[in-house]
């Protein structure tokens, strides 16, 4: 009785492999379905690269221009203080610009006047200042400002990010 279940085991086995092979691709090459599925797969992960770099471009770009502005601010600040030529130092604020510049008021033409120019991904989206206006003027020796408030920035495409910076009565900047 041992040996007819070992030959129908047997046969069995034979009989899988026979199915196995048959069903096997032997011309060593990938079905439609294969190739459909690794270019799905392969389509989905370019998409998630493409838009985490895009991202990161725009917020690169947008902590890079508020950086300058910022930068704009502390030299104006600090050659008010030191008195750098007798002089007041500010900032004027444009949709996609800052302008550092002397004097106790802004003058567009002047050519002493420094241009902050922003990526063109970058805007400023609101200036939010004590008195109103668009610009931050710095007082001699103490490096106060009657101007305090906020300047808010924004990026525009797909991906959207913003920054605020804002400046107290001291003088003082905070980056957010």
């Amino acid at each position: 009785m041992i040996q007819p279940l070992v030959i129908a085991r047997n046969e069995m086995t034979k009989q899988s492999q026979r199915l196995l092979r048959s069903a096997r691709n032997d011309d060593g090459g990938f079905t439609l379905i294969e190739v459909i599925v690794v270019v799905a797969v392969t389509a989905i992960i370019a998409t998630i690269i493409v838009k985490s770099y895009s991202l990161f471009n725009i917020k690169v770009s947008l902590e890079s221009d508020v950086g300058r502005v910022a930068t704009a601010l502390y030299r104006a600040r600090a050659d008010t203080i030191v008195g750098r030529g007798g002089l007041q130092y500010g900032v004027h604020f444009d949709s996609n610009k800052a302008v550092l510049f002397q004097g106790a008021s802004y003058s567009s033409g002047a050519s002493t006047n420094k241009n902050f120019p922003f990526s063109t991904r970058v805007s400023i989206t609101s200036v939010s200042l004590s008195g109103g206006g668009n610009e931050v003027i710095f007082d001699k020796l103490t490096g106060t400002t009657v101007n305090f408030g906020t300047i808010k920035f924004g990026t525009s495409g797909v991906a959207s990010a913003t920054s605020t910076i804002t400046i107290s009565n001291n003088g003082i900047m905070t980056i957010k």
